[in-house]
């Protein structure tokens, strides 16, 4: 049953989202309407790399049967398989941050910045 089960689930997706003529709150503001109409198609086997990730790592504050995630947001290196890995974080119930990592091999430093 779904009480006995304890695990990160997590699933690919591909969408496309319009990023011309927005700032980054109007991207967002697109991205959480695609997501949350389900706008979305499942990866091709042999695709699932092409596309740039947006990861949202959203954290459960509220406290269940005594049990809380208690968040650690300590740097650590970031390396890309896609050619652009943005992780959007949230490290408290009041914010969020987002990390960028670019695959080295497709963008220089120049690029990078």
């Amino acid at each position: 049953s779904e009480t006995d089960m304890v695990g990160l689930f997590a699933d690919v997706r591909h969408m496309e989202i319009q990023t011309k003529g927005l700032n980054f709150v109007g991207v967002a503001m697109q991205l959480h309407h695609t997501v949350k109409e389900r706008l979305w198609r499942e990866p091709g086997l042999a695709t699932q790399f092409d596309p740039p990730l947006i990861n949202f790592e959203w954290t459960d504050f509220e406290e269940l049967h005594g049990f809380a995630q208690h968040v650690n947001l300590g740097e650590r290196p970031e390396w890309a398989r896609h050619d652009l890995k943005v992780a959007i974080e949230q490290p408290d119930l009041h914010s969020w941050r987002m990390n960028v990592a670019f695959r080295r091999e497709r963008y220089d430093e120049a690029e990078r910045e």
